[in-house]
C-alpha cells in the first residue's frame, strides 16, 4: 500500500473517531426543544458555535458550554438548588442526530429533541 493511501486512511479513521456516531459539531448547533415536557413552557438547550450553550426555560440549570466527541454530548454550567450554586456537567449519549431531531440518553432516561 502506498504511503499516500496510508495517510489518507489514517486521516479518515481519525475523522471518524473524532466525530463518532454523533456527527460533526455543526449538526449540534441550534436550539433543541424537548419533544415531551411536563412544563408550561417548552424546555431545551441552545448549542452555539465555539462551544457556547444556554438553557431554554430551565430555571434550575444554566448551561454555558458544550462539547461533543465520539457520540457523547457534554453540557456544562451551573445548578441552582436550595439557595446554593454548584457547577454541573451533564453527559449524554447521542443515540441519533439529524437535521430536525436528536435523541439523547442519560442512564435509563431517553429524550427526543426537535430543532427549532
Amino acid at each position: 500500500m502506498h504511503i499516500s493511501r496510508l495517510f489518507t486512511l489514517a486521516a479518515l479513521l481519525a475523522s471518524m473517531l473524532l466525530t463518532g456516531c454523533g456527527g460533526n459539531a455543526s449538526q449540534y448547533e441550534g436550539t433543541w426543544i424537548e419533544a415531551a415536557s411536563d412544563y408550561n413552557e417548552p424546555q431545551g438547550i441552545t448549542l452555539g458555535r465555539n462551544g457556547w450553550a444556554a438553557s431554554v426555560n430551565k430555571p434550575l440549570v444554566q448551561y454555558s458550554h458544550w462539547s461533543a466527541k465520539k457520540g457523547i454530548l457534554i453540557l456544562e454550567g451551573k445548578l441552582f438548588a436550595d439557595g446554593d450554586v454548584a457547577a454541573v456537567s451533564d453527559t449524554f449519549v447521542v443515540e441519533r442526530i439529524g437535521s430536525e431531531t436528536m435523541w439523547l440518553r442519560k442512564g435509563p432516561d431517553r429524550v427526543r429533541y426537535f430543532k427549532q
